[in-house]
């Protein structure tokens, strides 16, 4: 029963950080081309920039970023829960508690990770905007 609970808790953790994650974008300083274009054109030309960097840099997709980080959370979770319960005198319990808590860390990190772009590819939007006239100071 306790397990059930937890896995359910697990469950709504997971759901609510999945649907809060939302991809970052550049952040501009706004020097004289940036004031001169004003924010609405920023936005298109940021567009623009991420559209062209997709063109051009082969990135991993988000189900399978998600999936292999979730797998290996499940594995890791499983042996080390197996461990713990050993030692406790209930191996089969501890591993799948183990592995539950495994894939649900397993699968948040997948998550964030894959919400997160490849170093190459935002220098790729960085250069282009940077190509326009605008200065990129990082990402959010």
């Amino acid at each position: 029963m306790k397990l059930r609970k937890s896995l359910v808790g697990l469950a709504a953790v997971v759901a609510l950080a999945g649907c809060a994650s939302q991809p970052p974008h550049p952040v501009l300083y706004p020097n004289a081309y940036f004031d001169k274009v004003g924010q609405v054109q920023a936005k298109a030309d940021i567009a623009y920039c991420e559209a062209l960097a997709n063109q051009y840099i082969q990135t991993r997709p988000q189900a399978e970023t998600v999936g292999k980080d979730t797998l290996v959370g499940g594995a890791a979770g499983g042996a080390i829960g197996a461990i713990g319960g050993a030692i406790a005198g209930d191996p089969g319990t501890g591993a799948a508690i183990g592995a539950a808590t495994g894939v649900a860390g397993g699968l948040l990190y997948g998550l964030f990770e894959a919400n997160e772009p490849p170093p190459t590819w935002s220098a790729f939007v960085e250069r282009c905007l940077e190509k326009k006239g605008y200065d990129p100071i990082g990402w959010q």
